[in-house]
């Protein structure tokens, strides 16, 4: 005997219904991102003794360095606006990647204040540019995107648009969050020198 598709409908959405979580338990973007499994810091912000390494065997990122050298050579004093702009990040990300990665990281930037006004470019790879030109962001001499300091933007390349994230003390945040960083091409690390 053949089940009318209707049946099939009400089948289905009860499953549904019965998967997902309790509406009190939903996650919403304006709630901080949950953690990546990385070691809860104690209140000088390093990692608890005898923390685990992070992934890959790499430590994760640690404090945030206040000073650090441009792609000149310059010591440049990192803008303490461009880590709220990271904590603005990663309560906004999301669980998954919806493609969104440049304008999740300009509304962030532009809610933190590191920026004046909405960035205009379309594409993620085009922060590279649009960033020094018209923002006063620096290129730091980093190829590494783990070695990246804590609050900077990271810029890749590639076919397509390309990506954009923030670096963070436990991996990497845009539209989402995640523990490794983009497998595209790095183009560049990014910082908002202090201003005055």
């Amino acid at each position: 005997m053949m089940m009318p598709s209707y049946l099939k409908w009400i089948l289905a959405l009860a499953i549904l219904v019965s998967v997902l979580p309790a509406e009190g338990s939903r996650r919403h973007s304006f709630e901080p991102a949950p953690s990546l499994g990385a070691p809860s810091p104690d209140v000088s912000g390093q990692p608890s003794p005898g923390a685990r390494r992070g992934l890959f065997g790499r430590s994760p990122a640690q404090k945030p360095e206040s000073q650090v050298q441009s792609a000149e050579g310059e010591d440049i004093v990192v803008d303490e606006r461009m880590l709220e702009a990271v904590r603005l990040a990663e309560r906004a990300a999301r669980s998954r990647s919806i493609h969104r990665c440049w304008r999740y990281v300009k509304r962030a930037l532009q809610a933190a204040d590191v920026v004046d006004c909405y960035p205009q470019t379309a594409f993620a790879k085009q922060a590279a540019v649009e960033l020094p030109r018209r923002y006063g962001f620096e290129r730091l001499d980093i190829d590494d995107p783990f070695e990246a300091p804590v609050g900077s933007v990271l810029v890749y390349g590639g076919r397509g648009a390309g990506h954009v994230e923030f670096r963070t003390k436990t991996g990497f945040v845009s539209d989402h969050a995640s523990r490794k960083p983009s497998p595209r091409p790095l183009i560049g690390v990014f910082v908002k020198p202090t201003e005055g």
